[in-house]
């Protein structure tokens, strides 16, 4: 009886129409009518389908245009039309899995998601402030309720970027 629950559920599939976004289905588009390119990677993770992450609007959106290596090219992406395009779900690295290496709090672990002014984190961040650490990977180490950094503590560390689940971003 199984294998006929299974073949019919195969039968049923066979005749499915193709979904959005789907070789088969209808070109995944932008609102604005451009075609997205699939895959792209965007701040180190590839993406082969819209995503919410990072989003400014909370709109899945979609990259169209990319450079050579496949890497979004700034400013150009799109909110995606949903009636042709599917989604899939942020990627958020294991927060326990990730771990500094170096710093103030070092062999601890990044609690993502993390806010530090005003930008939310779901990766390690690139550091930005002049000196010798300027252009390193970095992560909280303590988050308040609200999942904002509690600065002025020494609560970060320089991320191990050999481990993929840090997700560093990519020059």
């Amino acid at each position: 009886l199984s294998l006929l629950a299974a073949l019919a559920v195969a039968q049923a599939q066979q005749n499915a129409p193709p979904q959005p976004g789907s070789p088969d289905g209808p070109e995944c588009r932008s609102e604005r009518g451009s075609r997205c390119i699939f895959p792209f990677r965007y701040q180190g993770v590839t993406y082969s389908t819209c995503t919410t992450f990072d989003s400014s609007n909370g709109k899945a959106w979609c990259a169209v245009s990319v450079r050579r290596s496949g890497d979004v090219v700034p400013g150009n992406w799109e909110d995606c039309d949903l009636s042709v395009c599917n989604t899939e779900t942020d990627y958020i690295p294991p927060t326990e899995t990730c771990r500094t290496n170096s710093g103030p709090d070092a062999f601890n672990t990044c609690k993502f998601p993390f806010t530090f002014q005003g930008v939310t984190y779901y990766t390690c961040a690139r550091w930005t402030a002049r000196g010798a650490n300027q252009g390193r990977n970095w992560c909280s180490t303590k988050v308040d309720r609200g999942g904002r950094h509690i600065n002025g503590e020494g609560n970060y560390g320089f991320c191990d970027c050999d481990n993929l689940d840090c997700a560093c971003p990519v020059d």
